[in-house]
């Protein structure tokens, strides 16, 4: 009765060890097939977008967009504007937010890096109106040597 079932043992080891090397044994016509699956397999496991070769990286690159070419202090169409009101010079505008404002009385000039915006309140003995500004003070304004360009100066009722 040992022997019985050590044969049976016996036979049953040498069974599954034949299987064993039957399965481990190259093949090429079970491995192109085996190699063929396995990538199939997982080609359709990630999405194609993550997939790349030499290939698509080629033809899916993206070019960089051309940076705009804008002179310093040039304010970005995209800036955010805030109301500013001087109660002791009885005026409001709307300046770019972020900048440093400085007060002088009924004076006030907000400035940024390369910009800058100066309101001066004054005393005139005569009104002042377009051909005077046209005549004095753009006059004086270009004589400055800054980047200056008036393009309009009218008359209105306040």
């Amino acid at each position: 009765m040992k022997i019985a079932r050590t044969i049976a043992f016996s036979l049953a080891v040498i069974g599954l060890s034949s299987v064993a090397i039957a399965g481990c044994t190259n093949n090429s016509n079970a491995t192109r097939t085996n190699d063929t699956t396995s990538t199939a397999s997982v080609q359709s496991s990630i999405p194609p977008a993550v997939i790349q070769t030499p290939e698509t990286q080629k033809s899916t690159t993206e070019q960089p967009v051309v940076p705009e070419k804008n002179p310093p202090g040039d304010i970005p169409d995209n800036q955010a504007f805030v109301a500013y009101s001087s109660a002791s010079g009885g005026y409001k505008l709307e300046v770019p937010e972020g900048w440093a404002r400085r007060t002088d009385g009924k004076n006030v000039s907000f400035t940024d890096k390369f910009d800058g915006v100066k309101v001066a309140v004054t005393n005139e003995a005569n009104p002042i109106t377009a051909a005077t500004v046209q005549t004095q003070q753009v006059a004086k304004l270009k004589a400055s040597g800054r980047a200056v360009q008036v393009v309009n100066v009218k008359d209105i009722q306040l």
